[in-house]
């Protein structure tokens, strides 16, 4: 991958005690030539041999994963206070902390450094773009502290963010290896989410005022993607004035394709979206009857290029 080297001076950057240390490789905005490429990471923690953490935001679970634990060194590179260097190299990124997208846009991953606290606690290390290092090399050229230069010349976020060109695979035929799918459904404050392999959820506490995005999504980092449905059951009762109960189903198929064409290139995921708003469902019983409940249920399915089917975990739901 293309990151800067960085000089044994330059590497030695203190950041506030918030920040106890910093990533000085990879920096932000740095580009590997794949998604598969190995990268190293170096820095400098705030005491010898202390705990770190590696960790890359996963796309299909929206949370930070720990991709790489390990030991910093006891080789003191600063003092008053203490810096202590680590590295660990040969870092590989599976697809699933890349952002989606195959062929629609360049690869994109999100990562971060922890040091553990002696309390047990976690603080992200400080990281730098590529102007960041040069600027601190400048600071550290005036005879600026280490402090002084890495607090001028940190990225405002400890975060790294790597991308990739655009990268699409020719369409696997023969493998017979199902997809992943998830179905995810969030409100603006919640989050369900279940992925094949796991449990049948429930989503609750729903409102007849909440509206919700659907969201089904297919991956498959072997094949490529050829469709994926966002399925959802959904069943509105409405009670009448001699008491009886009318049952309207409201359900939807929400459908996405991509051609798969041997020889072409295809991207390997593709997601359908659709809005769910219950005061909408709710205001669909007919005239003269009034809101008994509404049951839900959603659901994705779809196939890879070879053909081979999968499906979601249901997510059920139900207002009142």
């Amino acid at each position: 991958m293309t990151v800067r080297t960085t000089s044994l001076l330059v590497a030695v950057v203190l950041s506030t005690a918030a920040l106890p240390g910093c990533v000085t490789s990879p920096n932000w905005g740095d580009s590997p030539s794949s998604r598969r490429d190995a990268i190293d990471f170096t820095g400098m923690a705030s005491r010898a041999n202390a705990p770190l953490r590696v960790q890359a935001w996963n796309y299909t679970t929206s949370t930070f994963d720990t991709v790489r634990s390990f030991t910093g060194s006891a080789t003191r590179l600063a003092t008053s206070p203490d810096l202590y260097g680590w590295s660990t190299n040969t870092v590989v990124l599976p697809d699933r902390y890349w952002s989606p997208g195959g062929c629609e846009s360049s690869g994109m991953a999100n990562l971060r450094v922890l040091e553990v606290n002696t309390d047990g606690t976690t603080s992200e290390l400080a990281t730098f773009t590529e102007a960041g290092m040069d600027c601190v090399n400048d600071h550290l050229g005036e005879g600026d502290h280490p402090v002084v230069a890495g607090n001028a010349c940190r990225y405002p976020e400890p975060r790294i963010v790597l991308t990739t060109p655009v990268q699409c695979p020719f369409p696997n035929l023969a493998d017979t290896t199902g997809p992943q799918l998830s179905i995810r459904l969030a409100d603006p404050t919640r989050v369900w989410q279940a992925t094949s392999g796991g449990s049948e959820l429930t989503a609750a506490g729903i409102t007849r005022t909440t509206t919700m995005t659907a969201t089904a999504r297919l991956r498959d980092a072997e094949s490529t993607a050829a469709e994926v449905r966002l399925i959802a059951d959904l069943n509105l009762q409405c009670r009448n004035a001699a008491g009886s109960t009318l049952l309207s189903p409201r359900g939807f198929v929400e459908p996405r394709t991509q051609a798969v064409v041997a020889g072409t290139r295809s991207q390997i995921s593709l997601d359908a979206t659709r809005g769910i708003s219950i005061s909408g469902l709710i205001s669909a019983c007919p005239s003269g009857t009034t809101f008994v409940r509404l049951d839900g249920a959603i659901l994705a399915d779809g196939r890879n290029g070879a053909g081979a089917f999968a499906a979601s975990p249901v997510i059920r739901f139900t207002v009142l």
